[in-house]
């Protein structure tokens, strides 16, 4: 008897070690999930695939509040069926969800036993003698952010261990999640404001083209503008000294006349001769 009593107990230890193997794995598994840099319903999804596939569960629903009023929507959803390349069961995604939200993310783990007519009826862990209904509510970021919906088959061993083993679960996949989801977040916003950057450097991009263009533009209207104040200075010098030649020959034949060099004048020509210098002289005038 002692013997016997003996090897209940290193077989009751073994199972426990490797129950906590099992839930570590699955720890491991979820957090590689979140490691991978998926978005929320990727994460969302293979993370029910992994408790599914790790722990031997028929169906993993993982419902997470959503939206300013916390409305529940589903993340992932899992099925062994699926995972063997069948169809989502009896219960499909809709209802699922539909028996989350009439649970709502409440703070208690809760446990559901369906009955003859299609509905559930809350039941004990203990009562839970076949399939069952497992609803593990989880937080995120310290609020009640969602529940992960079991679905078993045949009533688990050590339901007590068992169940504490899947509330850590539980809130492991919630911080998950809520990791998932403020990873989405801040590169929603890094890529708001990359597009918003690059509008900036968009317009300022066009402002300096558009001021290289002007620059341009001023350049060469100051090189036409030099260039027409060259020819212009060039012209006036040819017309002024073309003015000035025979201006000082009219000028200087009309004061020797004037003077009586070439004979004497009387006082109309003389007149005349006044008139002529003094045009003259004025003309040369306006050409300095």
């Amino acid at each position: 008897m002692p013997h016997d009593r003996t090897r209940r107990a290193l077989a009751e230890v073994e199972e426990q070690r490797d129950d906590a193997v099992l839930y570590l794995s699955t720890i491991k598994l979820v957090l590689g999930v979140l490691a991978r840099g998926h978005g929320l319903r990727v994460c969302g999804q293979e993370i029910a695939e992994v408790v599914v596939r790790q722990l031997g569960f028929e169906t993993c629903a993982i419902v997470l509040a959503d939206g300013p009023e916390g409305e529940l929507a589903l993340a992932g959803f899992a099925t062994q069926s699926q995972r063997l390349g069948g169809g989502a069961g009896d219960l499909d995604e809709g209802r699922w969800l539909l028996l989350a939200q009439l649970l709502g993310t409440g703070v208690e783990p809760a446990c559901f036993r369906r009955v003859s007519d299609g509905g559930f009826v809350a039941v004990a862990p203990a009562e839970l003698a076949d399939e069952g209904f497992l609803v593990l509510p989880f937080t995120v970021a310290g609020d009640p952010g969602g529940a992960l919906v079991l679905h078993s088959i045949t009533a688990p061993t050590q339901a007590f261990a068992r169940s504490h083993a899947l509330a850590l679960v539980a809130e492991i996949v919630g911080q998950a999640l809520g990791a998932a989801r403020s990873r989405e977040s801040v590169e929603r916003l890094c890529s708001k404001l990359e597009g918003e950057l690059g509008l900036s450097r968009r317009v300022v991009s066009a402002k300096d083209e558009t001021l290289r263009s002007r620059e341009e533009r001023i350049a060469r209207l100051t090189d036409e503008l030099s260039r027409s104040n060259r020819v212009k200075t060039e012209f006036l010098g040819m017309v002024s000294h073309e003015l000035r030649t025979p201006l000082n020959a009219i000028l200087g034949y009309a004061s020797l006349m004037r003077e009586g060099v070439g004979g004497s004048v009387n006082d109309e020509q003389s007149g005349f001769l006044d008139r002529v210098l003094g045009s003259t002289r004025h003309l040369n005038t306006l050409i300095d």
